[in-house]
């Protein structure tokens, strides 16, 4: 169902350590890395399973992860 002028990466984002002030300032370098591919998106997608009537811990963890202001 992709359109032939679109690429889709899949982020495996499962090794993310949890999101920490602490760690803000330098990321881990996974965490650089999905940063940088999000920094050249288009669009992003989240695909998740249902985890009691929200999204689970870890797209939650994600997002943290990717709002936060590029200080690299």
């Amino acid at each position: 169902m992709l359109p032939d002028n679109a690429t889709l990466k899949i982020a495996d984002v499962a090794g993310f350590p949890l999101f920490s002030q602490d760690l803000e300032d330098e990321p881990p370098a996974i965490v650089r890395e999905f940063k940088d591919e999000l920094m050249k998106a288009d669009a992003v997608l989240f695909a998740t399973p249902e985890h009691n009537r929200s999204i689970s811990a870890l797209l939650k963890n994600t997002i943290e992860w990717g709002n936060r202001p590029d200080n690299v």
